[in-house]
């Protein structure tokens, strides 16, 4: 494709700048990535992706992407690893993972390149859904072969700490680290476990011909379990359901596991679906219940002395909905338009003014 040459007279652009400048006004001048519009005296628009000098350095995403948020985090494995990176400069990744008690769990990030600055922050999943904050590590600077820690103990008992599903939130303590050298290995697992994972319970006895396969089945979302979520394996005849994401085990044979799930008031229950099992492989299973009705219903709320309000929303997934704010619960404004991802819940972080003296909220399903 040709394109004629034009000289640019620049009367105004989308993008970081407001103001009306000439074109002449960006050389030698650091320029914000995005896409800009450029309008010439012939009446020419022209599109120009412009890339920043930190932009420049942007590398390929992991294959664990997109896990940037808790409702996108991936299930971890213990006892496995994996490496990740940082793609760009607001690149942090989510991993979640079920450890049972009795057990002493050790998390290990370490950096394989020079472009990384790693923090570690470890989240228990409450029965509302919202993430609580346990532990934290940030006490390295960047540099290869370093590695940041931390412990999760529920054996000992004084911890205080309970068994369920924990998020492990990863990320670059300096954000302009990232690109090219930020790689890093993750590593959880348990150090008196067999190979550094967890031991299983078997639901059926293989004997000795048979292999076993190993799985476990993470339900979302919290309210749902309340409610009484569950699932069984229909080719078992003890029609047990189970709920935790705990380990299991199968023998592997010709014919096929399927998983079938309880049905519960308030949620659509997933439809059945082949339960895979692999030889010396643990398959993590992904389970949503629907939220049903489309009136959101708030699940947990917080507000801090430093003026930060959270709350969580359980709605309709798939479906878009709106969070209002007001200060005097007539005149709303529009915050945030989002679509509910899978796990049903919708959650805002919002940092008040400490002069502020009050706020409201409310969300609605937009049609």
């Amino acid at each position: 494709m040709n394109y004629k040459r034009h000289r640019l007279n620049v009367a105004s652009w989308c993008g970081k700048c407001s103001e009306n400048q000439d074109v002449r006004g960006l050389k030698g001048r650091s320029v914000g990535g995005g896409l800009y519009t450029f309008h010439t005296l012939r009446h020419f628009v022209i599109l120009l992706p412009l890339l920043s000098a930190v932009q420049a350095k942007l590398t390929a995403a992991d294959t664990y992407e997109v896990d940037d948020t808790p409702a996108q985090a991936t299930i971890f494995t213990v006892g496995s690893s994996e490496q990740h990176n940082f793609h760009s400069e607001t690149d942090e990744d989510w991993v979640k993972f079920y450890a049972p008690t009795d057990w002493v769990y050790e998390v290990d990030a370490t950096q394989l390149g020079t472009n990384s600055d790693l923090q570690l922050e470890l989240y228990y999943e409450q029965p509302d859904g919202s993430l609580a904050l346990i532990d934290s590590a940030d006490k390295h600077l960047s540099g290869s072969n370093v590695t940041e820690s931390l412990t999760l103990d529920l054996k000992n008992g004084n911890s205080g700490e309970l068994p369920g599903v924990y998020y492990l939130r990863v990320s670059s303590a300096d954000p302009a680290l990232f690109g090219p050298g930020s790689e890093y290995k993750l590593q959880i697992f348990v150090p008196a476990g067999p190979d550094g994972g967890l031991p299983y319970t078997p639901l059926a006895d293989g004997g000795p011909l048979f292999a076993m396969g190993v799985f476990s089945v993470y339900m979302d979302p919290p309210r749902a379990l309340s409610a009484g979520a569950a699932w069984r394996v229909t080719e078992l005849t003890n029609q047990t359901y189970y709920s935790n994401a705990a380990l299991y085990g199968l023998p592997i044979g010709d014919t096929p596991y399927h998983l079938a799930f309880q049905a519960v008031p308030g949620f659509q229950a997933p439809t059945n679906t082949v339960l895979l099992l692999s030889t010396n492989q643990t398959n993590n299973i992904q389970i949503y219940y629907t939220y049903t009705n489309l009136s959101p219903l708030a699940v947990t709320a917080s507000g801090g002395a430093d003026g930060v309000f959270r709350i969580t929303y359980l709605a309709n997934a798939s479906n878009r909905y709106a969070i209002e704010e007001s200060t005097n619960l007539f005149d709303w404004k529009p915050l945030v338009t989002n679509q509910i991802p899978p796990d049903g819940l919708l959650r805002l972080s919002i940092t008040n003014p400490l002069a502020k003296p009050r706020c409201f909220y409310r969300t609605h399903w937009i049609p």
